[in-house]
């Protein structure tokens, strides 16, 4: 639904009340609350109970939420961000080639690289506003927030404050270059493989590219681990990233509804989450696969990729709720830049998203 045409076609269909498509194809974080304001999509209560709902990742089971209600499943393109680190580069400037545990910590040797040495500390993908709520996710949920507080898009909370202000730290403090903000979603993991930087905030089927076609410059001198931690000792929590998912046509026939469930149930099942992990080298939406022995073989530290399937979240954001991140883009950019300062960003920020909630 991303696409436009796609999507200005799923308007018409649903606004005409035609019974086909009877599957909506989504991005549930940022298009599911739409569609389920908008009554196009069946209700899946039934579809999710709690021994269905174990099976899966936290953020697999609350993308396919808004509220309290489930209105999607099936999954493609689970993306759960992982931190990757060149030990080398990390023993040089900081004595240990270990990776940060924490957030605070990776500012810390971030910093330290780009000073000590001519690596970039951590890149991440500055320029696109969507790869950047995603990574601004992490330290959000990993500190127990939420961006959606009563279906709204709260940037007044404790946490949210917090959060923001740490982004904008990690480039006003030369952790993260500026150059960054230039950077697309595949820019940044590129500067990583040519050898630029220390660490990466990306998706984990990076691992795959990485061993699949070695790039020469960090051959043999790579690893990543699983989400951070916001405290020492805690469990780091990231977004699930740009999961997919699909939602019933709610003008669909009967017969037509349980054909379309029977193909989600096929498609979030075992055999289908397999192909996801194991054929297309993705991530899938079932942390106890990365148990099963024919994926052991097929991935690189299964165990490691388990942990950060399994510690996920996500939020399907508000009507208008795609500009409102657009807004925090702008307003986190020119917090880093210093255009404006933290305080100025929030208060902009806050008038800017009240003005377009619904």
């Amino acid at each position: 639904m991303e696409e436009l045409g796609l999507w200005l076609k799923t308007v018409a269909a649903m606004t005409a009340k035609r019974s086909e498509p009877q599957l909506l194809h989504n991005t549930p974080l940022l298009s599911l609350s739409h569609i389920a304001a908008a009554g196009w999509a069946e209700n899946m209560d039934f579809f999710w109970p709690e021994e269905v709902q174990a099976l899966y990742g936290e953020g697999a089971v609350s993308s396919s939420k808004v509220g309290d209600h489930f209105w999607a499943s099936g999954f493609v393109s689970v993306k759960p961000f992982v931190l990757f680190y060149r030990p080398s580069v990390l023993k040089e400037a900081t004595g240990s080639p270990e990776p940060p545990k924490t957030y605070q910590e990776l500012l810390a040797k971030a910093k330290m690289i780009a000073q000590k040495t001519d690596k970039f500390g951590l890149v991440i993908p500055g320029k696109d506003y969507r790869y950047i709520w995603y990574q601004l996710s992490g330290p959000l949920y990993s500190m127990g927030g939420r961006f959606i507080k009563d279906g709204k898009f709260d940037v007044t909370t404790p946490e949210y404050k917090e959060m923001f202000r740490y982004a904008v730290n990690l480039i006003k403090e030369g952790a993260v270059p500026k150059e960054a903000l230039g950077w697309s979603w595949t820019d940044a993991p590129e500067t990583f493989a040519r050898g630029r930087a220390a660490m990466l905030i990306a998706g984990a089927v990076n691992t795959t590219r990485f061993i699949d076609n070695p790039p020469e410059a960090i051959k043999g001198d790579w690893d990543f681990r699983p989400q951070l931690a916001w405290n020492e000792g805690d469990i780091g929590i990231t977004s699930i990233g740009t999961i997919v998912v699909w939602s019933v046509n709610k003008n669909a026939s009967e017969e037509e509804k349980a054909a379309a469930l029977l193909f989600l149930d096929f498609y979030r099942s075992y055999q289908s989450q397999w192909n996801e992990i194991g054929f297309e080298g993705n991530e899938c939406a079932v942390p106890e696969m990365y148990d099963m022995e024919s994926i052991k073989k097929a991935v690189y530290k299964p165990e490691e990729r388990r942990k950060s399937v399994k510690n996920t979240g996500g939020e399907s954001l508000p009507v208008n709720g795609d500009q409102m991140i657009k807004y925090q883009h702008e307003w986190w950019a020119r917090a880093a830049t210093g255009e404006v300062s933290i305080e100025e960003a929030l208060q902009n920020l806050e008038k800017d998203i009240a003005d377009i909630s619904p």
